[in-house]
């Protein structure tokens, strides 16, 4: 065995034994072919959100099929988790937003949001008028088995759902830098002429 072989061995081995500890779980749904990881730890959606590269996004959940194998897969797993769900604050007040809590949902990939959903009856809320503009999924054995929540960001949740399919959002600084080559390319074309 080579020692580059053996080295990579280690790495491996360390990496998986951390994944492990960490509260790491991932699974494949067949009939889509996307890749699902719930994560444990306490953080915000926006710490949860920036924490993925740039193949894996927060969690789409845009079906019922869908919803059942989340439901089967982390089933036996108790608490709140982040998934890739947000609601546009831009030009609402507070009061609009409390008025409209199932108003201008959004998913990270830009994929439709409405065409289906689960949330819990009663939701979305903005509880007790605090905006709640996050969307996770709950599960505590009971009346909160897999349904959706929306929740105010803060690190209250016990983690996230995070998936790698056909999707993938780009990093802030990839647009950052594909705008700056864009705005290159067409001022030398200019020069050119």
């Amino acid at each position: 065995m080579s020692l580059k072989w053996k080295l990579g061995v280690a790495v491996l081995s360390a990496f998986l034994s951390v994944s492990a500890s960490a509260g790491v779980i991932s699974s494949v749904w067949s009939d889509n072919g996307h890749e699902y990881m719930l994560v444990e730890g306490q953080m915000t959606w926006d710490q949860a959100n920036a924490s993925l590269g740039s193949d894996w996004y927060l969690a789409t959940i845009t079906s019922a099929q869908e919803q059942s194998f989340i439901e089967s897969a982390f089933g036996n797993l108790r608490g709140e988790f982040w998934l890739g769900g947000y609601q546009s604050e831009v030009g609402f007040t507070q009061a609009e937003r409390v008025a409209g809590a199932a108003d201008n949902w959004a998913w990270v990939t830009g994929e439709e949001f409405g065409g289906y959903d689960n949330w819990k009856v009663g939701e979305p809320n903005e509880w007790r008028g605090t905006k709640e503009d996050h969307l996770a999924v709950w599960n505590n054995g009971g009346s909160w088995d897999w349904y959706w929540n929306d929740e105010h960001g803060r690190s209250n949740i016990k983690g996230y759902i995070a998936e790698k399919g056909a999707y993938s959002v780009p990093e802030p600084g990839t647009l950052a830098l594909l705008g700056l080559g864009l705005l290159g390319l067409g001022a030398s074309r200019k020069m050119q002429k």
